[in-house]
């Protein structure tokens, strides 16, 4: 047909707009690909109103289409005449998507997610991945694409992430164990920072869970050996005073404690930058760690709307039913596939194989994160399926009909030493518990990606179920997600209060479930009028301007200590407004390398403002004074601050604080430690662990009101230590609290055991028969407090539930524990 030539127009004629919402009508499209969501088109339009400034964060819920937007505003800024622009994704996954979506709307890019020595095209949207662009030697090392007119970052907390791994320095026990072990002595011989225990439990690798932080006083003795060891550092480690250092039972790792994102300037030097983003949770990190602008956070493009959102479920099923257990759970949802009454695929996503292999025994099929394409064919058949996906939270894009049905099976796992360190230091505080938050958020829209998708969402795990029930945590969350929340607890409510049996539950949450699958109308109308009620109350979570500026100030004082100017990074943080521990501490890491006397008093102040952090020579112990209330008023100001609104959540809370005593045998955790200390504390124990804060023994002493509980936690299967530490607990509380008396409790397996026999004498056991005891009584008190608000509870009715429960300091002793015994002596004469 050459008569079209004819007709085509120049160049010139057939320039698009470059307001991105027109530019999408000029597209061609593929069928059901022809229209742009409102709430794309009211962020689009929000950006070209701001498009000259240089950050900007556009917050977009999962699955509404935040891929698409970033390409329109790629294509509007070549269609106004600059280039180059890049779009920048975090894996392969997550790129086939861009590439996919890029195809469905006409939109012309060239494909850069494999290694190439092709100059890019200017004229058309380079597509990439993080760990294209860190590759050495990469096309994006090249002075053309340092300066970029314009760089998207899709998903911007999952980049984050990969730059965070593609630079971390790690010494693999298995690849190099000698040098492993080389370094482990230097570190071990060190000023003790750590109890011995752990450094033991290193050594044997006696422990996956145990991860050790090496304070910078130690890296700074052993920097010139460490740098020109066998293993050569990166590129970017110049001084290791300015990387954390962890160690677990696998390899050393060193991480900067600022990202150099200068080093890579396709990501940093760029004229505008997008970052796209479900939420504001880490936001901080952005800032922080990439040196996004500020301001960019306080005022965020952000559409405040439901309607693309689809219908999303989300069941937190013990809000429903307290003994709607994950096992119970497991069982009833694979019920429900086999029976038929769940007509759709069921889609599980896990955080670990162990995890996927629960489901694998149930008969679900295992996919890696990165078996996209598979799952997809295999769900795609005729024959509906389960699915477990391990790490799924980010990658998977379940369009359509591929499932409604979707589970999130425990929490996420934290896969860095230095992102397990910080849970360990503060579990629950909101810094910590965000990238967590993050993840979770992302799961949740794995199987609802567009306005007109549904599904429902069952989330099993006590950890989860009481993280997304805490009215402080839920504020981490977006709008959308909150108001989904809230809604599923209301649902729970109802369903609890309407019901005499659990029979009636099951029955009652049957009839829920086939309404959203097959999507009655008369739920959908309940539903709509609950979200949308629920976000026009919503109070607005405006993002802390000071904690932004604070954590721009941060990152400038690292780039001040990379360049050798400490004297100049310290000054800066010590400026900061709000300090917390790990300001503190960084300020210390500056003062070091120009004055150890000062960084030492900073030190001190970090350690005292929180144990968990580096202990520094010459700190004295603070005694602990008795509790001075019973168990039941203890308990009854406990639940205040808690501040729980129904007890059902209350329940779920209490029952995932006390889940790492049932399902860890490896009482050297931290998980372990924290919440038998938890449990100490809610029986009426004043309880503190020495072992975190002094780096001696016990494991843990609980002061009482008459009598004190020595607890320790020994190496399995080592006498000679075990006999060692025992001894030294028992004298260090005969220092420490001379007047006082106490009962020495071990934590071990089997009641037997090969120490002395005057301690075994002196000793009973924390067996774990009745460890187990125990979390059956701990799940049982969380039952019974379910059956009321918990401010309704008094402090004497409290007093004797806690007795009927045997839960009282006095109680404690006989009922969970057992007299220790002499391990009887083999013959091998």
């Amino acid at each position: 047909m050459d008569f079209l030539e004819a007709v085509r127009l120049t160049p010139a004629q057939s320039v698009q707009s470059v307001q991105p919402d027109v530019l999408f009508d000029e597209l061609i499209h593929d069928a059901g690909y022809e229209y742009l969501r409102d709430s794309q088109r009211a962020s689009l339009q929000q950006w070209t109103q701001r498009r000259d400034e240089r950050d900007l964060v556009t917050v977009l819920g999962a699955g509404v289409g935040k891929t698409l937007v970033g390409l329109l505003a790629l294509q509007s800024e070549l269609n106004r005449g600059a280039t180059p622009v890049l779009y920048a994704c975090a894996d392969q996954q997550q790129a086939a998507n861009v590439l996919e979506t890029a195809a469905h709307h006409g939109i012309a890019v060239a494909d850069y997610t494999a290694a190439s020595v092709a100059q890019p095209p200017f004229d058309k949207i380079i597509i990439t991945t993080i760990a294209q662009i860190m590759t050495t030697q990469s096309i994006f090392t090249q002075s053309a694409l340092a300066k970029l007119a314009m760089l998207v970052i899709d998903d911007a907390p999952a980049c984050l992430r990969q730059l965070q791994i593609g630079m971390t320095w790690r010494i693999d026990r298995q690849g190099q164990p000698d040098w492993y072990d080389q370094l482990l002595t230097w570190f071990e011989n060190d000023s003790p920072t750590q109890p011995p225990i752990m450094w033991q439990a290193l050594r044997q690798a006696a422990s996956a869970d145990v991860t050790v932080s090496v304070p910078y006083w130690t890296l700074d003795q052993y920097q010139a050996r460490i740098l020109s060891g066998p293993v050569a550092p990166p590129g970017w480690l110049k001084n290791l005073a300015n990387v954390d250092c962890y160690i677990d039972q696998t390899g050393i790792e060193f991480q900067p404690r600022q990202l150099p994102i200068e080093q890579l300037p396709v990501l940093n030097d760029a004229a505008r930058r997008l970052f796209l983003v479900t939420s504001l949770t880490t936001g901080t990190d952005l800032v922080q760690q990439w040196g996004l602008a500020p301001s960019s956070l306080v005022t965020p493009i952000a559409v405040k709307a439901t309607s693309d959102a689809g219908e999303k479920l989300i069941i937190t099923p013990q809000q429903f039913d307290i003994q709607l257990n994950d096992l119970r759970m497991r069982s009833y949802l694979k019920y429900l596939f086999e029976s038929g009454l769940l007509t759709t695929n069921l889609i599980i996503i896990v955080p670990t194989a162990e995890a996927a292999s629960i489901w694998q025994k149930m008969g679900a099929k295992v996919y890696q994160a990165t078996e996209q394409k598979a799952l997809t064919d295999d769900l795609a058949s005729a024959k509906l399926m389960m699915a477990v996906v391990i790490d799924g939270y980010r990658s998977l894009d379940l369009v359509g009909d591929a499932s409604h049905c979707l589970v999130l099976d425990g929490m996420p796992d934290p896969n860095r030493l230095a992102d397990r360190v910080a849970l360990q230091r503060d579990p629950g505080a909101r810094a910590k518990i965000q990238r967590i938050v993050e993840l979770i958020e992302a799961g949740l829209g794995r199987t609802v990606r567009s306005g007109a998708d549904s599904s429902l969402v069952f989330l099993l795990g006590d950890q989860l179920q009481a993280l997304t029930v805490m009215p402080k945590i839920q504020e981490l969350f977006s709008p959308q997600t909150r108001t989904q929340l809230q809604f599923s607890q209301k649902l729970g409510t109802a369903i609890k209060q309407t019901s005499r049996t659990a029979s009636d539950i099951t029955i009652k949450l049957n009839q829920l479930i086939k309404a959203v699958l097959t999507r009655d109308q008369r739920w959908r109308t309940i539903y709509h009028e609950n979200i949308n009620y629920n976000y026009r109350q919503l109070k607005p979570v405006a993002y802390c301007a000071t904690k932004a500026t604070q954590a721009a100030q941060i990152r400038q004082a690292d780039q001040l200590a990379r360049a050798g100017q400490f004297d100049s990074a310290a000054a800066l943080v010590s400026k900061l407004p709000l300090p917390t521990a790990a300001t503190l501490q960084q300020l210390a890491t500056y003062q070091y390398q120009f004055d150890p006397t000062t960084a030492l008093a900073t030190q001190k102040q970090t350690y005292r403002q929180n144990a968990t952090y580096l202990r520094p020579a010459g700190v004295d112990y603070q005694p602990v004074s008795r509790p001075k209330l019973t168990t039941g008023e203890r308990l009854q100001a406990y639940l205040k601050r808690l501040n729980f609104d129904n007890g059902n959540d209350l329940a779920i809370y209490f029952e995932a604080r006390v889940m790492p005593l049932a399902e860890n045998s490896d009482f050297l955790t931290e998980d372990f430690q924290r919440a038998l200390a938890w449990v100490g504390m809610v029986i009426g124990f004043e309880t503190r662990r020495p072992t975190a804060e002094m780096i001696a023994e016990p494991s843990e002493l609980w002061r009482g009101l008459e009598q004190d509980v020595i607890v320790q936690i020994n190496l399995p299967a080592d006498s000679i230590s075990a006999e060692a530490m025992t001894a030294a607990a028992i004298d260090w509380y005969q220092t420490a609290y001379p007047d006082a008396a106490a009962q020495l409790v071990l934590v071990q397996t089997k009641r037997t055991m090969t120490l002395p026999s005057p301690l075994i004498r002196a000793a009973r056991v924390l067996t774990a028969t009745k460890i187990k005891e125990l979390v059956r009584t701990m799940d049982d008190l969380a039952e019974k407090l379910s059956v009321q608000a918990p401010s309704s509870w008094t402090a004497a009715t409290l007093e004797a539930l806690m007795r009927e429960e045997k839960l009282t300091m006095a109680d404690f002793i006989e009922t969970y524990t057992v007299p220790a015994r002499k391990a009887k002596q083999t013959n091998h004469g």
